[in-house]
């Protein structure tokens, strides 16, 4: 939008806008995420010019870049996929460069005689999904062998027998009424 004393001109695309003389207000907005607006080189989304020193308004969207530093700990590789299908493979520590909220899965491949244990976070998810916002760091755990047995805690199986036996009981009487 450009505000001209009381007049409001509204630019969507490549377009030249003629404007008398005197202080012009330019407000630019995006929707689009990991996108920033640059008015004439400033990263800003609303700026002042005199036409009598400035002759054009250059109003661009610049992405903004996140980056996910990989670290592998053992014996493997992480395969990160992008949303446009693509891939990479990070076989040693390394920096994933991509526009702010880009999702990425994230697929731990153990080499040879290891397997995968788990993520910086303690998740064993795989693959892992995340949202790149600002810089972030993950690890992929590999351990030697067959890594450790999984095995819920007693108190969730009985969780879940507590759950089951009640619902059964709701249903039963239920039924009777």
């Amino acid at each position: 939008m450009i505000e001209e004393g009381n007049n409001i001109i509204t630019v969507s695309k490549n377009e030249t806008v003629e404007i008398q003389n005197g202080t012009v207000y330019v407000m630019a907005y995006t929707t689009q995420l990991g996108y920033q607006v640059e008015i004439n080189g400033n990263t800003t989304y609303e700026t002042q010019i005199n036409p009598n020193t400035t002759n054009y308004v250059n109003v661009s969207l610049v992405p903004i870049l996140s980056y996910v530093n990989i670290t592998i700990e053992g014996n493997g590789e992480v395969i990160v996929k992008f949303d446009n299908g693509s891939s990479e493979i990070v076989r040693n520590s390394s920096v994933v460069k991509v526009i702010q909220g880009t999702s990425l899965s994230l697929i731990p491949k153990p080499g040879k005689g290891y397997s995968f244990y788990s993520w910086s976070n303690l998740s064993s998810m795989s693959p892992m999904w995340i949202i790149a916002f600002g810089n972030q760091s993950i690890i992929a755990v590999f351990v030697k062998g067959n890594g450790p047995s999984f095995s819920l805690p007693k108190y969730d199986v009985m969780g879940f027998g507590f759950l089951g036996l009640f619902g059964a009981i709701y249903l039963l009487t239920r039924k009777k009424t």
